[in-house]
């Protein structure tokens, strides 16, 4: 039997995605993932080793209920160019604070979705176009798993 080795949460961005090396907490929990450069986030991916692997202790582990902060920018509207918006645009936009985070960063709610154990270990949510937003950091809230004491989250990605 091989000790439990603590996982830190920068595990969640690495591409070590084997079984058992996942960052624990439980069984709320949020992470955020400041990007090195400015995206038009479009989507994000969050990975589970196949449940078919696990014993039912770590299927229950699983995140279920995510939700997904940016902090945002508006889109460049149709009379702008299709670039970045500058940073003094991003510091002129003030949307609203999720209150559960403590942070000097404004959020806007980009995605509220179910994480299903049953579906596959590699799901990818896509936003809705309206939802879509330049940003930097990001913010997920796992609010619920699948039953465990604890939450086991793997791998979280965004996409632009």
């Amino acid at each position: 039997h091989v000790p439990h080795r603590a996982v830190p949460p920068r595990s969640v961005i690495e591409e070590d995605v084997h079984i058992g090396h996942c960052w624990k907490f439980g069984p709320q929990g949020h992470i955020g993932i400041r990007l090195s450069e400015m995206i038009l986030l479009t989507h994000f991916t969050v990975y589970f080793p196949d449940p078919q692997q696990l014993s039912a202790r770590e299927i229950k582990e699983a995140p279920k209920h995510i939700r997904l902060w940016a902090a945002s920018i508006p889109l460049p509207s149709k009379d702008t160019a299709e670039s970045t918006p500058s940073f003094s645009s991003a510091m002129a936009w003030k949307p609203f604070k999720p209150s559960p985070l403590q942070t000097d960063e404004t959020f806007v709610l980009v995605a509220d979705v179910i994480y299903d154990i049953n579906v596959g270990s590699r799901q990818r949510f896509h936003l809705p176009p309206e939802r879509r937003t330049w940003t930097s950091l990001v913010v997920a809230e796992i609010f619920e798993n699948w039953g465990a004491e604890v939450t086991c989250l793997y791998s979280l990605t965004v996409h632009g």
